[in-house]
């Protein structure tokens, strides 16, 4: 295996990916910014509906904490990179998935990192 080909490779794209606009800057902003996205990302391809509380269990707290979380769900909300649904048992409770775009970036942005891997 050719580790320092891999590494180049999963720069180059880091890079690159750091340039791009929109849900790929979102997603990379912070490691916080990731996570959430990566888990938002695996309950929407479970066919799930993540909630706040969920996520918030899931990520450690030195990681962020509820409000940063919190804050971090709105913004995403806000620019179209996750759907908000609200529950119809308990109000308070919202539940989140990626928008169809960001889905196919987060597929594209997959597809990348696997021929990286696979070389």
């Amino acid at each position: 295996m050719n580790y320092k080909k891999i590494l180049k490779d999963f720069l180059n794209a880091y890079y690159i990916s750091k340039k791009k606009e929109g849900f790929n800057e979102f997603r990379y902003r912070t490691s916080l910014h990731f996570l959430i996205s990566l888990e938002v990302a695996l309950a929407t391809y479970n066919n799930e509906l993540i909630s706040f509380e969920i996520i918030c269990d899931k990520i450690p707290r030195k990681w962020g904490s509820k409000n940063t979380i919190q804050s971090i769900l709105k913004d995403a909300v806000n620019q179209s990179y996750f759907e908000k649904k609200i529950s119809t048992i308990d109000k308070r409770v919202k539940f989140f998935k990626l928008t169809s775009e960001s889905k196919n970036e987060m597929e594209l942005w997959l597809k990348n990192r696997n021929k990286i891997y696979q070389n």
